[in-house]
């Protein structure tokens, strides 16, 4: 007769398996935290590399007998100054990205910042079962942070940071800036470019040559990324939506029409108001300068615990919240 088996196998495999999948998730988090700063200081330097090349373009000459259009000590500051005023863009928005936590619930003992948590016809609130704090609408549980976060979009390993309901501005302002940088780097750089393949070449040392043609082919292809990245994020925010909602609305959009009903984001307050409710302010047209420029002034509307809501609202939720709890 083969041997019986043990009432408690099944149990110990389950610990087993838990273990195993603890242990993993702590040796990947502690891997990224170790990799996250390097890919902090790789971005910065890609930054910087890309900008001065692109000056470097526009002031080497092209042809033996060429002289640059800019080559004038007026005209080289000028270029200097509007490369530093990109980079520093760039990297301003990048750093406080990284540096501005994305926010989080309240512990269930903080009455004070219970009090604002939406009630039930708002979405309600539930306790995260990994992290004991509580879950309102809009919040996930982000893995490698081993928190819930208000509002989450994604985690970036590019920011060793989570993007979400405080951060989120930053981060739309890093891929707008990133993408004018790489789009003027690229623009501006093409007749270098096609110089150096040209009979007449560059008037440049040969190594400057290979460092202004490497820097445009890195510069053209993260153009090419970013702004897929961007146009992205850009629809993602004017119709009020976060990556991890974007999917469950979908689901929740097939789901509506298989039963012969339409979906509509309850979040969706009309591009104007959704982006104001991102950056702050009351009017785009009144605050577009504070926004681009100087964005630390302003920020998002509310507390992130509960969220305006749109009057349309013809589908439950439920299988909206079905499909979050799997996402989570």
């Amino acid at each position: 007769m083969p041997p019986a088996h043990l009432p408690h196998d099944e149990p110990l495999s389950r610990k087993l398996l838990a273990f195993l999948n603890t242990c993993s998730a702590r040796c990947f988090r502690c891997t990224l935290g170790v990799f996250q700063p390097v890919l902090i200081l790789l971005c910065t330097g890609l930054v910087t590399g890309i900008t001065y090349n692109s000056f470097i373009s526009l002031t080497t000459p092209i042809g033996e007998d060429a002289e640059a259009a800019v080559a004038t000590p007026l005209g080289q500051f000028y270029l200097a100054m509007f490369c530093v005023f990109l980079d520093v863009e760039i990297l301003l928005n990048y750093y406080l990205a990284c540096i501005v936590k994305a926010g989080t619930p309240p512990m269930p003992h903080e009455a004070a910042e219970v009090a604002e948590l939406p009630s039930l016809a708002e979405g309600g609130a539930r306790i995260c079962k990994k992290c004991q704090r509580w879950k309102p609408a809009r919040t996930h549980h982000c893995s490698l942070c081993n928190r819930c976060v208000l509002k989450y979009d994604h985690h970036c390993p590019w920011l060793a940071n989570c993007v979400g309901f405080r951060n989120y501005g930053y981060f739309l302002l890093f891929l707008f800036w990133a993408f004018v940088g790489l789009l003027y780097a690229v623009v501006t750089g093409l007749p270098a470019f096609l110089a150096a393949f040209s009979s007449n070449g560059l008037a440049s040392s040969q190594k400057q040559v290979v460092f202004m043609l490497l820097g445009y082919i890195m510069a053209f292809s993260l153009l090419l990324s970013v702004a897929f990245l961007f146009i992205y994020h850009c629809w993602l925010a004017a119709t009020n939506q976060t990556t991890v909602e974007s999917y469950t609305n979908r689901d929740a959009d097939r789901h509506a029409k298989r039963i012969g009903q339409s979906f509509h984001n309850p979040y969706d307050l009309g591009w104007r108001r959704n982006l104001l409710q991102i950056f702050g302010g009351t009017r785009l047209g009144r605050h577009w300068f504070t926004i681009v420029f100087i964005p630390w002034l302003k920020g998002p509307v509310g507390t992130g615990l509960r969220f305006e809501r749109s009057v349309i609202r013809r589908v439950p939720m439920t299988c909206q919240h079905q499909v979050q709890d799997k996402s989570d």
